[in-house]
């Protein structure tokens, strides 16, 4: 198994940045690719039982989940329906004596999956990882001009905008924030000019 590192947005504008890491699914196994690999565990099986099982494995499974139990799957774990409520209806109050609200606007609208914690210790046993690479954002590159249309738009809608502010809008670091920002309240062209210090500082339009 190979883990890819994925950059993503930078909410807290801390300047530096934010990544996770996450699996790189190398295909999608369907249904006869499972199958095919259940019997090269047990050749003693054929291809039609397999296939009966787990039919009859998804078909009791969904009675059983219909019916409001939580029903596990060997050593895998718990499957669990959930109850959300159909299109256009709204939630009644908590004493349930709203006239609007009767059992026909439930529906189920998910199935939960507790996975048991002795399943994924085992695949952690089996798994062999490895980095597989670094994933970054697509982010819009601006020029100056139109980093400046955009601050002024900003500013137009808002008010006022702020260092962070303008890092996030045009995707640049917190100290080119800094830089052009000062540049463009020191251009009288601009039209822009700065308003508080330190912690409250923010640019605003003349």
């Amino acid at each position: 198994m190979k883990y890819i590192k994925q950059e993503f947005a930078d909410f807290h504008a801390k300047g530096t940045p934010q990544h996770y890491i996450r699996p790189q699914i190398e295909a999608h196994i369907h249904w006869k690719e499972l199958i095919s690999r259940m019997r090269y565990h047990n050749q003693s099986l054929s291809e039609g039982e397999i296939v009966t099982v787990m039919e009859q494995l998804e078909k009791t499974v969904s009675e059983l989940l219909a019916q409001g139990f939580a029903v596990e799957i060997g050593n895998l774990g718990y499957l669990s329906p959930s109850l959300g409520l159909k299109k256009g209806k709204e939630m009644d109050s908590l004493e349930g004596n709203d006239p609007k609200r009767n059992a026909q606007s439930i529906k189920v609208d998910g199935i939960d999956v507790s996975i048991n914690r002795k399943f994924v210790e085992k695949v952690d046993k089996m798994a062999h990882i490895e980095y597989g690479g670094t994933v970054r954002l697509r982010q819009k590159v601006y020029t100056k001009t139109q980093r400046l249309e955009k601050a002024k738009e900003h500013i137009q809608r808002y008010g006022f905008i702020r260092i962070f502010d303008y890092m996030n809008l045009v995707n640049i670091s917190h100290t080119q924030a800094v830089v052009e920002l000062r540049e463009f309240a020191n251009d009288p062209e601009t039209h822009i000019t700065r308003q508080g210090k330190k912690a409250s500082l923010m640019y605003v339009l003349k």
